[in-house]
């Protein structure tokens, strides 16, 4: 996305702070890709605007929607996290494999980790 030409700011700024006001409850991963979007148009007043929805998520990280696109491979991933394929127990007693691979990752000294 480029920023916008001039001639267009004014009625795109309309259409985006209708939708942006009538907004309902939205995934944060959706908010994080819209923002990015806003910014990239060169609209950072609308923005800051769904910053704010995404800060009163109280996220313990920022989302950073196409951060690593062209900076990082699944391969670098795959050699630095140690996924594997889990085996679930169901209530009937039957092992189950995941239907995707995952990483249990801790600090040192955290004990087990579980679903909840």
């Amino acid at each position: 996305l480029a920023p916008l030409p001039a001639t267009a700011l004014p009625l795109v700024k309309d259409i985006v702070d209708a939708a942006v006001s009538n907004l309902a409850p939205t995934r944060v991963s959706d908010l994080s890709r819209m923002e990015w979007a806003l910014r990239k148009l060169g609209l950072e007043d609308r923005a800051d605007k769904l910053a704010q929805r995404l800060t009163a998520e109280n996220l313990p990280f920022r989302p950073l929607d196409g951060f690593a696109a062209g900076r990082i491979t699944l391969q670098d991933i795959e050699l630095e996290v140690p996924f594997s394929e889990e085996f679930l127990v169901t209530r009937g007693g039957r092992a189950v494999a995941e239907r995707r691979h995952t990483c249990w990752m801790a600090e040192p000294g955290i004990g087990g980790l579980a679903y909840s």
